[in-house]
């Protein structure tokens, strides 16, 4: 596998397009090409923790009438605000060595063993997550990655640029239930 193809087919497939774009990153390191969440999706999350920091201390001053206790929350959302975004980095997600010829996720996959790649919105108690599969020949499914949380359009993104960089079809099973169809090799 030649990680100059590799990187260009995964950048102009993956998630071409549509509201994926930008979500999933491809870094080279040497003969090993990382997918990882993009600065979007940081910049994103950064927000939102922010967000949750001044909502906190919002809440304190509201409840400061009550006790004096509140002042605790009103620290720590400001704390939060401050700190809190500088900790939330882009997360590596998986990693095709091109030398070995595999992708290596929570689990290593040969890419010749691979016949397809699926995603599925799952749910375990009130937690929801995707997990992003091999499929392999044999048709046993070998789990590459599980995605925390509802986001469709991220699990989405890495359906479609992990088909993509691999040349194998790709599909997403999100959380209404609807099948999308991420990658479709070229004949």
């Amino acid at each position: 596998m030649n990680t100059a193809e590799l990187v260009a087919r995964a950048e102009q497939i993956g998630g071409a397009g549509d509201s994926r774009r930008g979500l999933v990153d491809l870094h080279v390191d040497g003969t090993r090409v990382v997918l990882r969440t993009s600065e979007r999706v940081v910049r994103r999350a950064r927000a939102r923790s922010m967000a949750g920091g001044v909502l906190a201390a919002l809440a304190g001053c509201g409840l400061l009438y009550l006790s004096v206790w509140y002042g605790a929350l009103i620290v720590a959302g400001i704390a939060w605000s401050a700190l809190a975004p500088r900790r939330i980095r882009p997360l590596d997600l998986t990693v095709i060595d091109t030398d070995a010829d595999c992708v290596i996720g929570s689990n290593t996959v040969p890419v010749g063993s691979i016949a397809s790649i699926r995603g599925a919105f799952e749910t375990r108690g009130w937690d929801g997550f995707s997990v992003i599969s091999a499929i392999l020949h044999d048709e046993s499914s070998v789990p590459l990655l599980m995605l925390l949380g509802a986001d469709d359009r991220l699990a989405e993104a890495v359906c479609s640029t992990l088909g993509a960089a691999v040349d194998r079809p790709a599909e997403y099973v999100g959380s209404s239930g609807t099948r999308v169809a991420c990658h479709a090799p070229a004949a």
